[in-house]
């Protein structure tokens, strides 16, 4: 008969240690692969010494200078506070589109219709796109979607925001 070995666990030395110690280690060893994202945090500043950044959907700020901005549940205008500066912003185009057409021309079968109909789309851009700004205290940059058939683009309208209290006299 061949000989085998058997391993018997020595309760009195902490069995499980040899099972655990190697999954913690592999934990830590995955957790420091996975990429680490940064939200943005709004600068400190008095809001005369800061610029705004806003967005109306369908255009979504994704991040600014790299690091993400977050959305809540709902969201028709995000609104940024911006350092004077050089900024690179990230945006994207997602909404609701409703399309208005007839079932004979589109050529939709509806049984038993023939009556004009909405639907709705969902519409998103493909990528992003990224656009350049150097942002100045006391200004508003409001990004817009320009839209031509089934391409768009961003556009950054620059408002200079009115200081009541410095009114000409």
């Amino acid at each position: 008969m061949g000989q085998g070995t058997t391993m018997k666990r020595d309760s009195r030395r902490g069995g499980c240690a040899g099972v655990v110690l190697p999954a913690l280690l592999l934990m830590l060893l995955v957790s420091g692969c996975a990429q680490t994202h940064y939200y943005y945090t709004e600068p400190e500043l008095r809001s005369d010494e800061a610029g705004i950044l806003e967005a109306t959907v369908p255009v979504w700020i994704v991040s600014l200078d790299g690091q993400r901005v977050s959305y809540g549940a709902t969201g028709d205008t995000r609104t940024l506070r911006i350092s004077p500066g050089p900024h690179v912003i990230e945006v994207s185009y997602a909404g609701l589109e409703t399309q208005a057409g007839t079932n004979v021309n589109e050529q939709i079968y509806i049984p038993g219709e023939r009556t004009p109909y909405t639907r709705w789309m969902h519409v998103h851009s493909s990528s992003n796109a990224q656009v350049k700004l150097t942002a100045k205290p006391g200004h508003t940059y409001s990004i817009t979607a320009e839209r031509s058939g089934n391409r768009w683009r961003p556009s950054i309208a620059n408002f200079l925001t009115m200081n009541p209290s410095a009114s000409p006299k």
